[in-house]
Protein backbone atom coordinates (compact mmCIF):
# COMPACT_ATOMS: atom_id res chain seq x y z
CA UNK A 1 0.00 0.00 0.00
CA UNK A 2 2.40 2.45 -1.50
CA UNK A 3 0.13 5.48 -2.23
CA UNK A 4 -0.38 8.56 -0.59
CA UNK A 5 -3.94 8.21 -0.57
CA UNK A 6 -3.99 4.83 1.19
CA UNK A 7 -1.13 6.23 4.06
CA UNK A 8 -3.27 8.99 5.67
CA UNK A 9 -3.39 7.33 8.27
CA UNK A 10 -5.98 8.41 11.54
CA UNK A 11 -4.72 11.74 13.30
CA UNK A 12 -6.33 10.15 16.34
CA UNK A 13 -3.88 6.80 15.82
CA UNK A 14 -1.01 6.37 18.85
CA UNK A 15 2.61 6.69 17.78
CA UNK A 16 2.01 2.84 18.65
CA UNK A 17 -1.00 2.14 16.49
CA UNK A 18 0.38 4.09 13.52
CA UNK A 19 3.52 1.74 13.78
CA UNK A 20 1.41 -1.13 13.75
CA UNK A 21 -0.14 0.32 10.37
CA UNK A 22 3.37 1.02 8.65
CA UNK A 23 4.58 -2.87 9.62
CA UNK A 24 0.96 -3.95 8.75
CA UNK A 25 2.18 -2.14 4.84
CA UNK A 26 5.02 -3.90 4.81
CA UNK A 27 3.59 -7.25 5.24
CA UNK A 28 0.85 -6.06 2.92
CA UNK A 29 3.54 -5.40 0.20
CA UNK A 30 5.64 -8.09 0.79
CA UNK A 31 3.44 -10.90 0.65
CA UNK A 32 1.90 -8.65 -3.05
CA UNK A 33 5.70 -9.77 -4.55
CA UNK A 34 6.77 -13.11 -2.82
CA UNK A 35 3.44 -14.83 -1.50
CA UNK A 36 2.48 -15.67 2.18
CA UNK A 37 4.98 -18.53 2.09
CA UNK A 38 7.95 -15.69 2.15
CA UNK A 39 6.37 -13.17 4.19
CA UNK A 40 8.41 -14.09 7.06
CA UNK A 41 8.89 -11.96 9.87
CA UNK A 42 12.57 -11.55 9.03
CA UNK A 43 11.46 -11.02 5.23
CA UNK A 44 8.93 -8.28 6.27
CA UNK A 45 11.63 -6.94 9.04
CA UNK A 46 13.87 -6.05 6.49
CA UNK A 47 11.81 -4.90 3.73
CA UNK A 48 10.79 -2.48 6.65
CA UNK A 49 13.85 -2.04 8.02
CA UNK A 50 13.92 -3.04 11.32
CA UNK A 51 14.58 -5.65 13.33
CA UNK A 52 12.84 -8.80 13.98
CA UNK A 53 12.88 -7.69 17.44
CA UNK A 54 10.80 -4.20 16.62
CA UNK A 55 8.24 -6.22 15.03
CA UNK A 56 7.31 -8.50 17.89
CA UNK A 57 7.00 -6.16 20.24
CA UNK A 58 3.98 -5.32 17.90
CA UNK A 59 3.07 -8.48 16.74
CA UNK A 60 3.27 -11.89 18.40
CA UNK A 61 3.60 -14.22 15.19
CA UNK A 62 3.19 -13.76 11.46
CA UNK A 63 -0.40 -14.64 12.24
CA UNK A 64 -1.13 -11.73 14.33
CA UNK A 65 0.06 -9.70 12.19
CA UNK A 66 -1.57 -10.85 8.90
CA UNK A 67 -4.69 -10.48 11.29
CA UNK A 68 -3.94 -6.75 11.69
CA UNK A 69 -3.08 -6.12 8.07
CA UNK A 70 -6.12 -7.73 6.94
CA UNK A 71 -8.64 -5.49 8.92
CA UNK A 72 -6.47 -2.27 8.71
CA UNK A 73 -7.53 -2.87 4.62
CA UNK A 74 -10.93 -3.65 5.53
CA UNK A 75 -10.88 -0.51 7.17
CA UNK A 76 -9.65 1.64 4.53
CA UNK A 77 -11.81 0.29 2.04
CA UNK A 78 -14.56 1.80 4.19
CA UNK A 79 -12.94 4.59 4.76
CA UNK A 80 -13.02 4.98 0.52
CA UNK A 81 -16.50 4.01 1.07
CA UNK A 82 -17.53 6.29 3.45
CA UNK A 83 -15.64 8.96 1.17
CA UNK A 84 -18.39 8.88 -1.21
CA UNK A 85 -21.46 8.92 1.46
CA UNK A 86 -22.70 12.58 0.09
CA UNK A 87 -22.83 11.30 -3.86
CA UNK A 88 -25.70 11.15 -5.19
CA UNK A 89 -26.89 7.29 -5.06
CA UNK A 90 -26.10 6.64 -8.78
CA UNK A 91 -23.44 8.57 -8.93
CA UNK A 92 -22.33 6.84 -5.45
CA UNK A 93 -22.28 3.12 -6.73
CA UNK A 94 -19.80 3.89 -9.17
CA UNK A 95 -18.02 5.37 -6.85
CA UNK A 96 -18.22 2.14 -4.65
CA UNK A 97 -17.37 0.28 -7.91
CA UNK A 98 -14.24 1.55 -8.58
CA UNK A 99 -13.06 1.87 -5.42
CA UNK A 100 -12.48 -1.86 -5.82
CA UNK A 101 -11.25 -2.17 -8.91
CA UNK A 102 -7.24 -2.19 -8.96
CA UNK A 103 -6.80 0.89 -10.90
CA UNK A 104 -3.61 1.73 -9.37
CA UNK A 105 -0.43 -0.12 -8.37
CA UNK A 106 -1.41 0.20 -4.42
CA UNK A 107 -5.41 -1.35 -4.94
CA UNK A 108 -3.21 -3.83 -7.68
CA UNK A 109 -0.87 -4.91 -4.88
CA UNK A 110 -3.82 -5.05 -2.52
CA UNK A 111 -5.95 -7.54 -4.84
CA UNK A 112 -2.82 -9.70 -5.28
CA UNK A 113 -3.05 -10.15 -1.31
CA UNK A 114 -6.75 -10.58 -1.17
CA UNK A 115 -6.11 -13.60 -4.33
CA UNK A 116 -3.54 -15.30 -1.65
CA UNK A 117 -5.38 -15.19 1.17
CA UNK A 118 -8.94 -16.23 -0.88
CA UNK A 119 -6.75 -19.94 -1.55
CA UNK A 120 -5.63 -20.13 2.33
CA UNK A 121 -9.90 -19.84 3.19
CA UNK A 122 -10.65 -23.56 1.77
CA UNK A 123 -7.97 -24.63 5.26
CA UNK A 124 -8.20 -21.45 7.63
CA UNK A 125 -12.13 -20.71 8.99
CA UNK A 126 -10.83 -17.60 10.28
CA UNK A 127 -9.67 -16.08 7.03
CA UNK A 128 -13.02 -17.46 5.53
CA UNK A 129 -14.99 -15.76 7.80
CA UNK A 130 -13.05 -12.48 7.60
CA UNK A 131 -13.76 -13.11 3.85
CA UNK A 132 -17.08 -13.38 4.16
CA UNK A 133 -17.59 -10.39 6.32
CA UNK A 134 -16.00 -8.17 4.14
CA UNK A 135 -17.82 -9.70 1.44
CA UNK A 136 -21.07 -9.02 3.68
CA UNK A 137 -20.29 -5.33 4.11
CA UNK A 138 -19.66 -4.52 0.14
CA UNK A 139 -22.98 -6.46 -0.39
CA UNK A 140 -24.94 -4.60 1.95
CA UNK A 141 -23.51 -1.16 1.26
CA UNK A 142 -24.42 -1.72 -2.73
CA UNK A 143 -27.61 -3.05 -2.01
CA UNK A 144 -28.78 -0.10 0.32
CA UNK A 145 -27.30 2.34 -2.58
CA UNK A 146 -29.50 0.18 -4.86
CA UNK A 147 -32.43 0.99 -2.76
CA UNK A 148 -32.16 4.69 -2.24
CA UNK A 149 -31.57 5.04 -6.14
CA UNK A 150 -34.76 2.69 -7.15
CA UNK A 151 -36.92 5.09 -4.84
CA UNK A 152 -35.50 8.58 -6.06
CA UNK A 153 -35.89 7.02 -9.97
CA UNK A 154 -39.03 5.45 -9.92
CA UNK A 155 -37.90 2.10 -11.90
CA UNK A 156 -38.55 -0.97 -10.59
CA UNK A 157 -36.45 -3.55 -12.32
CA UNK A 158 -36.83 -7.16 -12.73
CA UNK A 159 -34.20 -7.99 -10.28
CA UNK A 160 -34.38 -7.79 -6.10
CA UNK A 161 -31.99 -5.18 -4.72
CA UNK A 162 -30.17 -8.16 -3.19
CA UNK A 163 -29.84 -10.08 -5.98
CA UNK A 164 -28.35 -6.69 -8.22
CA UNK A 165 -25.87 -6.21 -5.41
CA UNK A 166 -24.92 -10.09 -5.67
CA UNK A 167 -24.36 -9.33 -10.05
CA UNK A 168 -22.39 -6.43 -9.21
CA UNK A 169 -20.25 -7.51 -6.67
CA UNK A 170 -19.32 -11.33 -9.09
CA UNK A 171 -18.79 -9.03 -11.99
CA UNK A 172 -16.18 -6.81 -10.03
CA UNK A 173 -14.28 -9.44 -7.98
CA UNK A 174 -14.26 -11.02 -11.26
CA UNK A 175 -12.87 -8.22 -13.33
CA UNK A 176 -10.70 -7.61 -10.73
CA UNK A 177 -9.07 -11.17 -11.46
CA UNK A 178 -8.85 -10.25 -15.02
CA UNK A 179 -7.20 -7.42 -13.86
CA UNK A 180 -4.53 -8.57 -12.42
CA UNK A 181 -3.67 -11.72 -14.70
CA UNK A 182 -3.78 -9.65 -17.68
CA UNK A 183 -3.17 -5.74 -16.83
CA UNK A 184 -2.40 -5.07 -20.88
CA UNK A 185 -5.97 -6.14 -21.57
CA UNK A 186 -7.57 -4.77 -18.64
CA UNK A 187 -5.76 -0.95 -18.17
CA UNK A 188 -8.22 1.39 -15.75
CA UNK A 189 -9.68 2.69 -18.36
CA UNK A 190 -11.50 0.04 -19.88
CA UNK A 191 -12.10 -1.40 -16.54
CA UNK A 192 -14.36 1.46 -15.36
CA UNK A 193 -15.77 1.40 -19.29
CA UNK A 194 -16.75 -2.17 -18.36
CA UNK A 195 -18.67 -1.87 -15.03
CA UNK A 196 -20.20 0.88 -16.40
CA UNK A 197 -21.70 -1.46 -18.98
CA UNK A 198 -22.68 -4.02 -16.56
CA UNK A 199 -24.94 -1.08 -14.96
CA UNK A 200 -26.05 -0.12 -17.38
CA UNK A 201 -27.01 -3.48 -18.27
CA UNK A 202 -29.14 -4.03 -15.23
CA UNK A 203 -30.87 -1.01 -15.80
CA UNK A 204 -28.98 1.01 -12.56
CA UNK A 205 -28.53 4.20 -14.24
CA UNK A 206 -25.04 5.95 -13.60
CA UNK A 207 -22.64 8.56 -14.86
CA UNK A 208 -19.23 9.01 -15.67
CA UNK A 209 -16.92 10.04 -12.88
Amino acid sequence: MSSSDEKQFDRSLSKAERRKEEVADAAWEVIAKKGLGGASMREISHHLGVTVGTLTHYFRNKDQLLEFAQIAVSRRLKDRFESVAEAPPSSRLMMMIEALLPTDETRRDNEKVWLTFLTETFTSDELKQQTGERWLYVRSSLTEIIIEDRKLSGHDPVLSPEDEADLILCFTEGLCVHSIIDTDRFPPERQRALAREILTAINIHTRAI
